[in-house]
């Protein structure tokens, strides 16, 4: 499953860069508006992402929100967390969450010394028009030689305007 999820991801990504341009006027593509932003500190660097493309997926009778935010255009570093649209809350929000930094891909699940890695969100506004709340936890990915490597997110927050 999260291999698919993973592949979906990349795809939709690589999809939603190639589509976007500078011109784009589509709602869910912020093109840099500063007012929306992704922004959290990782092992206590801060990072703000300003470009954000909010792609939606209809499942059913409900809405499935997958957000890519990153830096510019450059898919190099940028952070994907998943929603159902209207879902509000804290951990009953069912949400997953990825950072990639080049060709490494850090993400939830698992456990490091019977803590949970994972990501504790709450969003305090989530609707056809808004997005919005704080994240913090810790994202991870095994390396063969170095064994598991994690990350600290922290004081992370999201304004997006759909």
């Amino acid at each position: 499953m999260k291999k698919i999820f993973l592949l979906l991801t990349v795809t939709v990504l690589s999809l939603s860069i190639t589509s976007c341009s500078d011109d784009d006027s589509a709602p869910t593509n912020n093109g840099g508006n500063n007012e929306e932003t992704v922004s959290f500190k990782i092992n206590g660097i801060q990072k703000t992402f300003e470009h954000i493309v909010v792609n939606t997926e209809n499942i059913d009778s409900e809405v499935l929100l997958t957000i890519i935010a990153s830096e510019n255009n450059e898919a190099n570093e940028f952070i994907t967390f998943q929603l159902y649209q209207d879902e509000t809350g804290g951990a009953e929000v069912d949400t997953e969450w990825r950072y990639y930094d080049a060709n490494k891909v850090y993400e939830e699940g698992g456990f490091n010394n019977e803590e949970a890695i994972q990501i504790d969100q709450t969003i305090t506004e989530n609707n056809s028009e808004k997005l919005s709340g704080t994240f913090s936890g810790t994202l991870s990915r095994y390396e063969q030689e170095a064994g598991l490597i994690l990350l600290e997110i922290t004081e992370g927050t999201f304004n997006i305007n759909r």
